[in-house]
């Protein structure tokens, strides 16, 4: 818990000398506490899960499939006060699309993914997002409303179907007796992709930005910010598509 957390601070503040200490001492942690927990018969977690393939991957596809979600509406929220030039109010009113979208989606996606491979089901969910990452890594300032619209509920379909399905891959690649390991697992490598978000936002609005304040008139500074992270996100989903499709692939064999 103390690893997770500095590594979660550490990359919020990862511009900071204390963020950059505070991530490597919760490496450093991390392994020593792996390192123990894998001489304990009884361990309080069970890190051997990671060495099944399946397991291992549907994570890493979560991971990643979270690390661009965490960035999504920040960064939109960003681009219609501080580049359109929206109040609050307006803004509020059109991010409301992606939690409509993504309402209607997930619950749809969980049925689905009892019927369907469950990781097949959010390789394409990722996919999805990754059209919409693709879509606002051109963002400018003359963007039509339209585009952004689409692309905020091509993301919300995206997260809906792979949100739900993950989770159900993952607690699924192990035996029953594990699932509360492996929801523990998913939801701790959910947080570190989250964080790890986080620290890429704060990195490289200060690479580009420094020390000047969020404003209109740094308009074209905050867009070519936003570019570079939508950018970094397209990667790291194809990276959670890739996973997927390793663990899918495993899952086969062991099935055969």
């Amino acid at each position: 818990m103390i690893s997770i957390g500095l590594i979660i601070y550490g990359f919020s503040a990862l511009i900071t000398q204390i963020g950059q200490i505070c991530v490597i001492v919760g490496i450093i942690l991390g392994i020593i506490y792996v390192l123990f927990e894998l001489r304990q018969e009884s361990p309080v977690f069970d890190v051997r899960l990671f060495k099944i393939k399946t397991f291992a991957s549907y994570n890493v596809a979560g991971m990643f499939g979270f690390f661009a979600a965490m960035n999504f509406t920040t960064l939109i929220n960003y681009y219609f006060q501080y580049v359109k030039g929206f109040g609050p109010e307006l803004t509020g009113f059109i991010l409301i699309v992606s939690p409509v979208v993504m309402s209607i989606t997930a619950p749809i996606a969980g049925r689905l993914s009892d019927r369907i491979h469950p990781q097949k089901l959010a390789a394409i969910g990722m996919a999805i997002a990754t059209i919409s990452m693709i879509l606002l890594s051109f963002l400018d300032q003359n963007t039509p409303m339209y585009i952004i619209i689409i692309a905020m509920a091509l993301q919300a379909l995206g997260t809906g179907l792979f949100s739900s399905p993950n989770m159900n891959a993952i607690v699924s690649s192990v035996d029953e007796k594990d699932a509360a390991f492996a929801s523990a697992g998913q939801l701790t490598t959910r947080a570190i992709g989250q964080a790890m978000s986080l620290g890429l936002l704060t990195v490289v609005f200060s690479w580009i930005m420094g020390d000047l304040v969020f404003s209109l008139g740094y308009a074209s500074l905050i867009v070519r910010a936003i570019q570079i992270i939508f950018i970094v996100c397209v990667f790291t989903n194809i990276l959670s598509i890739v996973a997927s499709f390793i663990g899918i692939r495993a899952d086969h064999k062991i099935t055969r």
